[in-house]
């Protein structure tokens, strides 16, 4: 646990607030605590640039980077250069707080979203579209979808014209459903025709990208062979 001396022989606690919270229920009423001879704000910088030696959550992070912002005036940038990150990494963790509504911050506190798939996914597309966020959240809710699969369905999403996107979202859960249903059949085709079909399909995939536009030299089974020889 870490606090800054203050005056009046005061002290605020920096980290180690669940520790202290442990320790009531434990019934105990005394810790050690490492004391910092600094001001807040450095100690908080501080904090933040050792987390990388501990776990913290990506909450966590986002509110002490708030504070240092609103609290004690530190720009992103200098955030950034004091903990050892970089810009984009201080900005995805703010995003966190001003651009997901509290119900997706009770979910992640709650560990039933994970904050890769917050940040990464649902924040971004909440600057978009809050509509189609909304849904993918009441998607999640009703059928709990996993980090991958979110992020197979936004991956997907972000490449989809305005209609597709619509039924997307209407149902994320069917979209990710039918996407793998396509796939199966894709891998059941490459088993019908055997090793040396599946072979050729990938070995005409492979010159078709080597070789834009050219005539098709392999097939597979049964359908023959073109081209010049």
């Amino acid at each position: 646990m870490v606090a800054v001396a203050q005056e009046e022989k005061r002290l605020t606690l920096i980290d180690g607030y669940r520790r202290i919270e442990a320790l009531q229920q434990l019934g105990k009423d005394t810790c050690v605590v490492e004391i910092w001879e600094c001001e807040v704000s450095q100690a908080l910088l501080l904090t933040l640039a050792r987390a990388q030696a501990r776990h913290w959550e990506a909450i966590e992070e986002a509110g002490v980077i708030r504070e240092l912002i609103d609290q004690f005036g530190c720009s992103q940038r200098e955030v950034a250069q004091q903990t050892g990150r970089d810009v984009s990494w201080v900005s995805r963790r703010l995003a966190l707080l001003t651009d997901l509504p509290d119900e997706l911050l009770q979910r992640i506190q709650a560990g039933e979203i994970s904050t890769w798939a917050a940040s990464r996914i649902v924040a971004p597309l909440a600057r978009d579209n809050s509509e189609h966020a909304h849904s993918l959240l009441e998607a999640h809710r009703k059928e709990p979808l996993s980090t991958r699969d979110m992020n197979l369905w936004y991956q997907n999403y972000q490449q989809a014209n305005t209609s597709q996107r619509d039924k997307m979202a209407a149902d994320p859960g069917l979209f990710l459903r039918a996407l793998a249903a396509g796939e199966q059949k894709q891998q059941d085709d490459r088993l019908g025709f055997g090793p040396e079909g599946a072979w050729l399909q990938d070995l005409a995939t492979v010159r078709r990208m080597l070789r834009p536009g050219a005539d098709t030299l392999f097939s597979s089974p049964g359908q023959g062979r073109t081209g010049a020889s």
